[in-house]
């Protein structure tokens, strides 16, 4: 089946509207030009706050100007002829505030694109974007439209064409791979542009025609011509650092490299990717998951997706330059066209991005503005490139892992459609000088007045590429301690070692400042943690703020710790009764003691023991009786008959003297009362029927019992 492949990017407009070709301002070579072309030519700006399009209007038709440009985004004007009139006019018009002659500006100086400014390649020692041209040395692949082989900014190797049959056809006729190859690589020659790899080399894998058509079959047959490549000094190593691929199909990951649902794009993939090259894909520009697109969806590939920023530094706030997708952006967000989710692993400024062009396609100056995740990727295939020349043995992976580790959040993440935020590709470490850094943990270690053995975990930050040996020492010991480290010296890739100090029991105590050092060969690191050697213990002191509570046999002991351990973590409290000396063990207040007599008064006194032994006692308690539960035993009542005398009386066991009785609910037969200290019920019904009722009673110790219970009283 035949599939059309997408290119992932589309041409801006440069402000709002006028040519897509449109050159972005660059410096002057000696200043402004005097060239007739630009004669009674003028730039005018209005206030702000002014409707450009009704004053572009209203200046029309009363001075008859025609306006051949204008601004709506960056700025709000127009650019128009004027003669000596009409200028007078405009320039005395209330809503203007400047009138500036136009000029013919040379292209003589390099700018530094935003893009590249804003991932910092300007800040990398193997960039070294100076104005010269001293090219990094690495190859990039751009699987695309193909290249203009001779564009002056750029390093063009040589490439391939999948299109038809003359392999040799791969200059590019549409004009999106030159754009593509100037992000990745533009050389560093003071003109035109500088790309992220500046005079990297380029090679055209030319996989789309010049209307941007193209068929999985040719996306195949690119891939695998990048893999077919060896690097020309080492054959079993791949030429390519570096594979671009700004392009994206309907799919997905099979987690199989598609062996699983028969996609060839992902086999090919798999299979360069394992012989050594990195590949940059595309999110895409659909503002959907770009897990549903491919080579986006393929894990072995970084998938990146767009950065809008419109002057190359973080915290936002600059104008929009540009339109694209219908949409103008705003700085240091995410893109509103780029897809997101969880296949994408970096993101990289791909609004209104300026970079090279084809000449023969943009009126012949060979640079035009361009946005898309097609333009977010190539800064990232630039970045490959010059990780892998500090790295040249990187696998994939660790080429991903490390990109990964280098971004920043540093952008609107409260912008990005999904909970994954990716960093923001960032190249300033990249060649620079390598270096390590040292910690430990814990920061500090106890140990007992016999002595031990305290560890600490070394952790070591390898960055830059360093990749030397480390060898560790201390110093601080105590007089009579020994330290050991494993593994000692930690080589290249160890990022852990660690510290054992043996302390004998003779040790005096006190607290002992370490410091870790590391060295390798110039550079020294050092961590530092202490060491505490504990002094002899002492008995801890008294508990304090003793109190009991009585139960049925039993108290409950409640108390606070001693105000001093006695240099010892308390490892026991013991509580004991006074009369009968019974005990109770616990670690923390409180403590139950069992076994009591009910209706003997104790007391209790609460000693804590730590290492050194048992401490003094504490202060007695207040006194307590354990009681047995207070419980009614009567269940029935016996029935009585009408005038004739009625006695019985509620039993009750448990309990405290004196007990206190009343009717807690329901009412007693007519003529019947309760004995209040002696639960009995007496006197002589008046009237028959069943009387239900709740008794209740309270002993002298707060406790209380109830039962329901009935009387039937008969005529006769």
């Amino acid at each position: 089946m035949r599939r059309l492949i997408v290119l992932a990017a589309v041409l801006s407009l440069l402000l709002s509207v006028g040519p897509v070709n449109a050159v972005a301002p660059v410096q002057a070579g000696r200043g402004g030009s005097t060239d007739a072309r630009a004669a009674d030519r003028y730039i005018v700006l209005f206030r702000d706050g002014a409707d450009a399009d009704g004053e572009i209007g209203r200046l029309s038709r009363g001075l008859d100007i025609r306006p051949d440009h204008a601004y709506n985004s960056a700025v709000r004007g127009f650019s128009a002829r004027l003669d000596a009139h009409q200028l007078a006019v405009v320039q005395a018009d209330p809503s203007v505030a400047l009138v500036q002659a136009d000029r013919v500006v040379q292209l003589e100086a390099q700018t530094l694109p935003t893009g590249v400014d804003r991932v910092d390649a300007d800040l990398s020692p193997t960039a070294k974007i100076d104005g010269l041209d001293e090219r990094v040395d690495a190859d990039i692949a751009i699987i695309d439209t193909g290249i203009q082989a001779d564009h002056p900014d750029l390093n063009v190797a040589g490439g391939h064409n999948c299109i038809n049959a003359n392999p040799a056809d791969w200059v590019d006729g549409n004009g999106h791979g030159t754009h593509v190859a100037g992000i990745a690589a533009a050389r560093d020659n003071g003109i035109g542009v500088v790309g992220v790899a500046p005079g990297a080399r380029l090679w055209a894998v030319r996989v789309f025609d010049s209307s941007g058509f193209s068929l999985l079959s040719w996306i195949v047959c690119g891939i695998d011509w990048v893999t077919s490549q060896k690097d020309p000094i080492d054959s079993s190593r791949p030429l390519f650092e570096a594979a671009n691929m700004s392009l994206r199909d309907a799919g997905s990951n099979d987690g199989n490299c598609g062996f699983t649902n028969s996609d060839t794009e992902h086999q090919a993939i798999c299979a360069s990717v394992a012989a050594g090259t990195t590949y940059a894909v595309a999110a895409g520009n659909d503002r959907t998951d770009a897990g549903q697109w491919i080579p986006a969806a393929y894990p072995e590939v970084i998938t990146v997706s767009a950065l809008a920023d419109f002057n190359g530094k973080p915290g936002g706030g600059a104008p929009s330059t540009c339109s694209s997708f219908s949409s103008a952006d705003s700085d240091d967000t995410f893109a509103d066209f780029s897809n997101f989710g969880p296949a994408v692993d970096l993101i990289a400024p791909g609004k209104c991005i300026y970079s090279t062009y084809s000449t023969l396609l943009s009126t012949g100056t060979g640079y035009a503005v361009l946005s898309g995740t097609s333009m977010a990727t190539p800064h990232v295939a630039g970045a490959i490139a010059l990780y892998r020349v500090g790295h040249p043995t990187a696998t994939p992976s660790e080429v991903q892992a490390a990109l990964q580790a280098a971004g920043t959040l540093d952008w609107f993440t409260n912008t990005d459609p999904d909970a994954t935020h990716e960093r923001l590709l960032n190249v300033s470490s990249f060649g620079a000088t390598p270096d390590f850094s040292i910690s430990a943990s814990p920061g500090s270690v106890s140990l007992p007045d016999g002595g031990g053995t305290a560890n600490y975990t070394i952790t070591i930050v390898r960055s830059n590429g360093f990749s030397g040996s480390i060898e560790f020492d201390v110093t601080g010991l105590p007089g009579g301690a020994t330290a050991s480290f494993s593994p000692n010296p930690a080589g290249d890739p160890g990022l852990t070692s660690g510290l054992s100090v043996t302390v004998p029991g003779a040790v005096a105590s006190g607290t002992y400042g370490l410091t870790i050092i590391g060295a390798s060969g110039t550079l020294t690191r050092t961590a530092s943690v202490s060491l505490v050697k504990q002094a002899a213990a002492t008995a801890p002191s008294a508990p304090t703020n003793v109190t009991a509570t009585a139960g049925n046999t039993q108290a409950t002991v409640s108390f606070s710790a001693p105000a001093s351990d006695g240099g010892s973590p308390i490892t026991s409290y013991t509580v004991t009764s006074t009369p009968g000396n019974l005990t109770a063990t616990g670690a923390s207040s409180p403590i139950t003691v069992t076994g009591l007599t009910n209706g003997t008064p104790y007391t209790f006194t609460v000693h804590a023991t730590n290492a050194a032994g048992p401490g003094p006692e504490s202060s007695a308690s207040n006194s307590v009786t354990p009681t047995a539960p207070l419980t009614i035993t009567t269940t029935t009542l016996p029935a009585g008959r009408v005038n004739r005398s009625y006695g019985a009386t509620v039993q009750v066991t448990g309990g405290t003297l004196p007990y206190t009785w009343k009717i807690a609910s329901g009412a007693l037969p007519p003529g019947l009362t309760l004995g209040a200290s002696t639960g009995t019920i007496s006197g002589t019904p008046t009237k028959p029927g069943s009387y239900s009722f709740t008794i209740s009673v309270s002993d002298g110790a707060t406790q209380t019992a109830t039962q329901a219970l009935s009387i039937k009283i008969t005529r006769k």
